[in-house]
């Protein structure tokens, strides 16, 4: 789908629709025309809002993407704003067809990979974690406690180790023994305790509560392993917080080398398990994000990846579609069995599913449930349903699933990561910044303004596709994302770099801008009691640098790109650029920019990319592609000058938003003349030093 805001300024999505949605704000008396058919404005409408294409009577359905997304209210007239005060969700009877849209899952031409942890259990991680789990709320500060602790005094000596996570929550007590309240979250701590992306755990309790860390194991055990039980603690036991708090950062201690003995190693992407969620929708998110979404969520599909659905509120008024691509008759009856569920608890509490959308929903354009969900299934891409899970039931099927969680977005992530979902994928269009350890999250905004004006925090700008990016060119780069994201180091992780004691001053040196590796072809660098906290870079103190004759025979001297590689670490980017490359629009205006294009010719990229290779180790390098999708001749010298590495493919526009990203530490300009010659590098980890 490409769009021209300037000969486009609404967008009517299906040939059926009452109404287009509007790409540009449309003031009083403005006139347009919509395929073909012209109306004016006899009100100012914001842009992702929805205006009448023509006149509807009260009680008459109104339909968005082709489907019925609520009813008027009061007459509407073409050109009406169409929203809250015209339009409601209203009675209707939906027709669930099953498996009468399956649609082949298409081959792949080459199998994709990422650098995942493989655990016992066989699955594969893409983070490294431990965790702290409460079973109780009378527990939640303590667990938060020993976490806060084991991150500061211990983590730092284990590099190999993400993170150590707190897993609180508000209940374990005050409900029946055999409740479905506590069957449920015990299968949802159990889930967490053996996730793909944890290492090893230990549980922290009261005493007293219901919640027994005995009947947890007993009703878990299948969930949990036989034999690997992990540790348990008890506050009233132990006597006390401050005790438990110790016990806790000792019991962390035991667990840290087992967790540091994994180790990342080439898994391919049908690993891969996605949450997918929304959270601060607006009226463009069923147009750029949630397609682009589900655009890539086809492609991991058809690489035997799972994806998993979920907020079963967030699916009301849309079902039919995904009742549709069923894989049997049982999964679709599963999931409007969730269904009906929620209709009737939402009447017994005396609410409305339509609740939802909420107010800021409403004010970037969606008016109903009806309307909000059909956007929102969108996520789901068009490959077959082939499981449908109650919450925090393990997931063990591959491809497109669905997960029976609330909508509110917390709440729903925990029951997907529960299940095992390894790596989240999140749209907004107002601008939400949840995230969810111990999985990480990437943030597609829907619209470019959210985009830009929280750049911060959104990895991905689908807003794109309304200045004419096609929705598939967006996906596939929430594709290739998604597998950076799940190769690479937690982006959240704090950089740790000792500050070692100098025997001959006796006093706290901190790094100097001076950079060097572990290793060169002329020795290796010792550097006193020096160790290498998981950022990549060994720096060297003002002092050694000065005396130590070895720099002279280093092969990297520029100081300017030393000084920047001394300030980056692990997960930071450093790109090389051909003398074509919009070097000051096209990366980040906090990155280090150093200009070595003296002449067409000099230097030359490769030239660069040998000697920064030689300095810094790499775990990943993007490359930018031609819209034909062939290889430049210069990837061949790539590619010998990493060895093993796979280039990761960006279009022209992908690899300047990756460019553009804060990650960015260092951007160098050459004169190469041979185009598409520009490469972004991912730094990686250089292992402690073992004498």
């Amino acid at each position: 789908m490409l769009i021209s805001l300037q000969e486009t300024p609404a967008l009517r999505l299906h040939p059926a629709d009452d109404v287009a949605v509007t790409l540009v704000p449309l003031p009083l008396g403005k006139a347009i025309t919509v395929e073909g058919i012209t109306v004016r404005a006899t009100t100012t409408i914001a842009p992702g809002h929805k205006v009448a294409l023509r006149p509807l009577a009260v009680g008459e359905p109104v339909r968005r993407y082709g489907q019925v997304i609520g009813f008027a209210t009061i007459p509407i007239d073409q050109g009406d704003h169409v929203h809250s005060h015209n339009l409601a969700v209203g009675s209707m009877t939906l027709d669930y067809e099953y498996g009468t849209d399956i649609r082949p899952v298409p081959p792949v031409d080459t199998a994709r990979s990422f650098l995942g942890y493989r655990r016992t259990s066989g699955r594969a991680g893409t983070r490294n974690t431990i965790v702290v789990i409460g079973t109780v709320n009378c527990s939640a500060h303590t667990v938060r406690r020993v976490a806060e602790r084991a991150r500061a005094e211990l983590l730092p000596s284990f590099p190999n180790v993400t993170d150590i996570v707190a897993i609180a929550h508000k209940s374990g007590c005050a409900t029946r023994v055999n409740s479905p309240e506590l069957e449920l979250l015990q299968r949802t701590l159990a889930g967490f305790a053996r996730h793909p992306n944890v290492a090893a755990c230990v549980f922290v309790g009261l005493g007293c509560e219901v919640n027994q860390y005995e009947t947890l194991i007993d009703s878990q055990r299948q969930r949990l392993g036989g034999l690997d039980v992990p540790p348990y603690i008890g506050i009233q036991d132990n006597g006390g917080v401050a005790a438990t708090v110790e016990a806790g950062v000792q019991a962390v201690a035991t667990l840290l080398p087992y967790a540091d003995s994994f180790r990342r190693e080439p898994t391919p992407i049908s690993e891969l398990c996605l949450a997918l969620q929304c959270g601060g929708s607006d009226g463009f998110s069923g147009i750029t994000g949630n397609p682009a979404l589900g655009h890539a969520v086809d492609l991991l599909v058809a690489h035997g990846s799972t994806a998993v659905l979920s907020e079963t509120p967030e699916v009301y008024g849309a079902e039919h579609l995904l009742t549709r691509r069923a894989i049997s008759r049982a999964v679709g009856e599963k999931l409007v069995r969730q269904i009906r569920w929620w209709e009737e608890y939402t009447a017994r509490e005396g609410f409305e599913i339509d609740n939802n959308p909420a107010p800021g929903n409403k004010a970037g354009g969606l008016t109903t449930i009806f309307e909000k969900s059909l956007g929102a299934v969108a996520k789901g891409g068009s490959m077959p349903l082939s499981a449908v899970y109650d919450y925090a039931e393990a997931i063990d099927a591959h491809g497109f699933t669905f997960m029976d969680t609330p909508g509110y977005d917390p709440v729903s992530a925990t029951g997907q990561v529960a299940g095992g979902c390894t790596i989240v994928a999140f749209t907004t269009g107002r601008g939400s910044c949840f995230g969810f350890k111990p999985a990480p999250s990437i943030k597609i905004a829907t619209n470019s303004t959210t985009y830009h004006r929280m750049r911060g925090d959104m990895d991905i700008n689908a807003g794109r596709v309304l200045e004419g990016v096609s929705v598939e060119r967006v996906g596939r780069e929430i594709f290739e994302k998604l597998i950076a994201v799940a190769r690479a180091s937690s982006a959240l992780a704090k950089r740790r770099v000792s500050v070692r004691k100098n025997s001959t001053l006796g006093s706290a040196v901190p790094p100097c801008s001076a950079i060097c590796r572990i290793t060169t072809p002329k020795r290796r660098f010792v550097i006193g009691e020096r160790r290498l906290y998981g950022d990549g870079l060994a720096l060297l103190d003002p002092d050694f640098c000065c005396r130590n004759e070895a720099m002279l025979t280093y092969p990297l001297l520029h100081p300017e790109i030393l000084a920047a590689l001394a300030g980056a670490g692990h997960g930071s980017q450093v790109l090389i650029a051909d003398g074509n490359y919009p070097l000051s629009t096209r990366s980040h205006p906090a990155a280090r920019r150093v200009f070595l294009n003296l002449a067409p010719g000099m230097l030359t990229v490769t030239t660069v990319l040998g000697v920064v290779c030689g300095a810094i180790p790499v775990e990943a390098a993007h490359v930018m592609v031609p819209d034909t999708g062939s290889d430049p001749a210069i990837f061949a010298e790539f590619r010998s000058l990493l060895p093993g590495q796979e280039l990761q493919r960006l279009d022209r526009f992908a690899f300047y938003d990756a460019a553009r990203s804060p990650d960015l530490a260092l951007a160098i300009a050459t004169g190469e003349q041979r185009v598409y010659a520009n490469i972004l590098l991912t730094i990686g980890v250089v292992p402690p030093h073992t004498p």
